[in-house]
């Protein structure tokens, strides 16, 4: 009885030790078990994510399918070497002397005329209510015009006279001033351009 006595403390202190070691033990190992739970959740979530993500019906699959229809590519060479295509293109650079200036397209007279006052509407915004107005006498003519040049004359609202001198095939055109009792004779301005940009 003595010897139990003496021995039931280092029990209940080996008890107590095992006990507490055992309920920390399960205290971590329960820890543990709740993180891998949530960690697998979390990659089960980011997996059905990717999987949604990957199968989205206008993500890649519109694009594989859209590159993949026969339709599309014979669709695209098609219209490239659509013939009525072309044929378009060269008409139009035909009806528009722009484009067929280097083929010797020459400009009329009256193109040249329609041109000029073109410019001059485009540079002037207030112009064409001034014409309309006709309180100031403006004008336009043809002064001279052989095989190569043609001279138009646009006489302003500021009575200045101001001629351009165009090239009748490569359309380039410079600009000339009088105003009578101010310029002694006619002067070359700086103003320089391509009629073809102005023809309508």
């Amino acid at each position: 009885m003595k010897m139990f006595k003496s021995i039931l403390p280092v029990i209940l202190l080996v008890l107590l030790t095992v006990g507490c070691s055992s309920q920390s033990n399960f205290k971590d190992e329960s820890e543990v078990a709740d993180e891998k739970k949530v960690i697998a959740e979390e990659e089960e979530i980011a997996q059905v994510q990717e999987i949604m993500e990957a199968e989205e019906p206008g993500a890649e699959v519109q694009e594989s399918t859209e590159a993949e229809k026969p339709g599309a590519q014979v669709q695209e060479s098609m219209e490239a070497e659509e013939p009525g295509a072309q044929v378009q293109e060269s008409k139009e650079a035909e009806d528009t002397p722009a484009k067929g200036q280097e083929k010797g397209y020459k400009l009329t007279d009256e193109m040249a005329v329609d041109a000029v006052m073109n410019y001059c509407y485009i540079n002037n915004p207030d112009l064409k209510e001034i014409v309309e107005e006709g309180v100031y006498s403006v004008y336009w003519s043809v002064v001279s015009s052989d095989e190569k040049e043609i001279v138009v004359l646009y006489r302003s609202y500021t009575a200045a006279l101001v001629r351009y001198y165009i090239d009748r095939i490569s359309g380039e055109t410079y600009e000339t001033q009088f105003v009578e009792g101010i310029t002694p004779e006619e002067e070359r301005s700086d103003e320089s351009f391509n009629i073809w940009d102005y023809v309508p």
